[in-house]
């Protein structure tokens, strides 16, 4: 894992925060501009955590 690369348990749990801060953002009535910014987070983490998941196959099939 590079140095600032967070492993694949911790990009799940800021995913499931992002997902539970996404659901309080909806049942206060948020304007779209906060659920788009949300959204763009979310789509980042899960980028991430797919790319970390990739690397760790990785090394364990090398």
């Amino acid at each position: 894992m590079e140095r600032g690369d967070l492993s694949p348990r911790e990009l799940q749990g800021q995913i499931e925060c992002t997902v539970r801060a996404r659901q309080a953002l909806r049942e206060a009535g948020a304007a779209e501009v906060a659920l788009e910014r949300n959204r763009r987070e979310l789509v980042a983490l899960q980028w991430r955590l797919a790319h970390a998941l990739g690397r760790a196959h990785a090394r364990r099939a090398a």
